[in-house]
């Protein structure tokens, strides 16, 4: 983007844009402060009427004319106009950043020129702008070309120009001998234009995802980084803003007081619900907890059956020798209890057909005594830490996580039951579940997104691609291998740690959710109400994503790495970019998200046929479903 010599810009959705869906949405935010309730209608007939009386050219003192209003009301409603119009805007920070003193502002808008003055100060240290220029107040507009010469006359050496409107920026500053670039960065893109849609929290909602974008992406900002911020923005941080705003309401309703996130797919919701309820002073105590499947599942081992449901687990590297450390056995007692061929090579992928000899050399009667003695070791340490986080306690609690089969809640209310302790009641929360018939007398586990019941024949489709949502809802450090003792303290044991590129990325990420969530913040005390994130188009941005990726969605995830199963084996990337040509493979890998992969390196085609492909086979699965046995 060229920055060189004096230049002239538009200013609303060029060098800064609104906290909202659209301008109209700052008119809904008067009326709800002020209880007029049809307020956005009232102000936007005012205007038409003000237009149709005094021309195009109306001040914003003369729209207030038109309002039907008592004078104290209007005087209400004008003063809280202007001051939503200048607290609710962010910079827009690739062409902000190319703001110089001497530079000039061209609008064609209503306002004093004081506000322009007062925001963009705010915004750029001494910005010294030589000319504002707002059409009502100039005799003429950049629509109709008027303005533009008269800026060229008087401003002959600002000839280039920075707009969002094609007609009046781009097409009329051309036709007036200047060199025009079109800005289109605060227009919403197709994911919030599908929340703008959905009524005014939704176009709140996308407003603030398109705040946190603008306001992060510079012109330093790398393609990969700016694939980051959009998705995060945009589909990310609606959607875990959404989920935690439904954990407080259901631990509300419940009368909870106390709620656990689980690491590290807890760590989000975390953040988000602490924020808000310190915003909305909901005595809502959130705790962060460390844990993890293999750091639960061990110590909470109480029965072999229950426990070859986790030990067992598929994933795609299962082997005796995986087997054997989610126990914290030995191989060689595993390698003793199998019958060929699983006892040749420990290593070996269990096939699909051999899945019922691997659980018989569980139920060894000398395999299940040395997963207890193991399981005995764990217990301690793990009970030590999570009574000194206050779960041993009696009182009801919430536990949060993001999915998918409550294993890690079952294990967790087992360890305490050892013990004898725990709350009387634990609420499970959930992104999406995929297991049915879960609650007990004492649990319950709800989904957000999807919650299997026992009628579902086919799992959500979620299910499909559980390592990228976890790869979402990372935390910023490695996983819980264990807990020790450090004399009487217990003590939590990560483990290896994070490469600093991979660290980069994910406090990228939670940078992203932490903006996006103070944007949303600010619209809720400006409207006097929470936020209702519209539930429907949530979802189909979000099925759209994982299903139907564009190319700028799977770069979001390319290199992110990422491993399957419980002892943390097999790191592989989300997806990655590759070139498919002769020298290629027939088959390459494609990463966990096949789809992110191949929209990623350009072969949106593929993708197309590859979602089409799984949506065929899921469709199948259901019929075969359906038919007599």
């Amino acid at each position: 983007m060229a920055s060189g010599g004096p230049k002239a810009f538009d200013f609303y959705d060029t060098l800064v844009t609104r906290m909202v869906g659209t301008p109209a949405d700052i008119f809904s935010i008067v009326g709800w402060r002020l209880h007029f309730s049809q307020f956005r209608q009232m102000r936007i007939a005012a205007e038409e009427r003000a237009r149709k009386a005094h021309g195009e050219l109306v001040t914003f003192d003369t729209i207030y004319e038109y309002i039907p209003l008592s004078e104290d009301d209007r005087k209400r409603a004008y003063e809280l106009e202007l001051h939503l119009e200048s607290c609710l805007v962010v910079p827009v920070r690739r062409v902000i950043s190319l703001f110089n003193a001497g530079d000039i502002i061209v609008s064609d808008m209503y306002h004093a020129e004081s506000l322009y003055r007062d925001i963009l100060a705010r915004f750029v240290p001494a910005p010294e702008v030589s000319r504002v220029y707002v059409s009502a107040l100039e005799g003429g507009s950049k629509a109709n070309g008027l303005l533009w010469k008269k800026v060229a006359a008087e401003c002959p050496a600002h000839r280039m120009h920075f707009g969002d409107n094609f007609h009046a920026d781009i097409i009329q500053a051309r036709r007036n001998g200047f060199t025009a670039h079109h800005i289109v960065d605060a227009q919403l893109n197709h994911y919030e234009q599908a929340l703008s849609r959905s009524g005014v929290d939704g176009s709140m909602i996308a407003g603030a995802a398109k705040a946190a974008r603008v306001s992060m992406i510079g012109s330093e900002t790398t393609k990969d980084e700016e694939s980051i911020i959009t998705v995060f923005a945009s589909v990310i941080a609606p959607l875990a803003y959404a989920f935690s705003n439904w954990i407080i309401k259901s631990c509300l309703d419940q009368d909870i007081r106390r709620v656990y996130f689980l690491a590290r797919d807890g760590y989000l919701p975390y953040r988000i619900c602490k924020a808000v309820c310190a915003a909305r002073i909901i005595p809502l105590e959130c705790v962060y907890i460390y844990g993890s499947r293999h750091a639960l599942h061990l110590p909470g081992f109480r029965d072999i059956d229950l426990a070859s449901d986790w030990l067992l687990e598929r994933t795609y590297d299962l082997s005796l020798d995986t087997i054997a450390k989610r126990a914290g056995i030995p191989v060689s007692s595993l390698q003793k209890a199998a019958s060929p061929p699983l006892d040749a090579d420990p290593y070996r992928k269990i096939g699909v057909d051999e899945w019922d000899q691997a659980k018989l050399a569980l139920l060894n009667p000398s395999v299940i005594e040395a997963i207890g003695r193991s399981s005995q070791d764990a217990f301690g340490a793990a009970f030590q830490y999570y009574r000194s986080v206050g779960l041993t306690d009696s009182a009801p609690a919430g536990l949060v996580d993001i999915g998918w089969n409550g294993r890690m809640q079952q294990s967790l209310r087992s360890l305490l039951d050892k013990a004898g302790s725990g709350p009387s009641k634990l609420m499970g929360l959930y992104l999406c579940l995929s297991r049915s018939n879960l609650d007990t007398a004492r649990d319950s586990y709800h989904g957000f997104l999807f919650r299997r019941t026992a009628d579902d024949l086919v799992g959500p489709l979620y299910d499909d691609y559980r390592p990228v949502l976890e790869a979402a809802f990372s935390a910023d450090h490695p996983t819980t291998v264990r807990f020790a003792m450090e004399g009487s303290t217990p003590r939590v044991v990560l483990g290896s740690g994070m490469s600093d590129l991979m660290l980069q990325r994910i406090r990228l990420q939670h940078e992203v959710v932490r903006i996006f969530t103070e944007n949303a913040m600010k619209l809720e005390a400006a409207m006097g109400r929470n936020l209702e994130v519209p539930f429907q188009p949530l979802v189909s941005n979000l099925k759209r994503f994982l299903g139907m990726p564009r190319q700028q969605d799977g770069r979001a995830f390319c290199g992110f790495g990422i491993v399957d199963g419980q002892v943390e084996n097999g790191e592989k990337d989300i997806c990655k970019i590759i070139r498919l040509g002769r020298h290629s493979p027939l088959c390459p890998e494609l990463g966990w998200w096949p789809q992110g992969t191949l929209a990623a390196s350009g072969y949106q085609l593929l993708a197309l046929l590859v979602y089409m492909a799984n949506t065929l086979k899921c469709w199948a699965r259901k019929m075969r479903s359906c038919l007599p046995r």
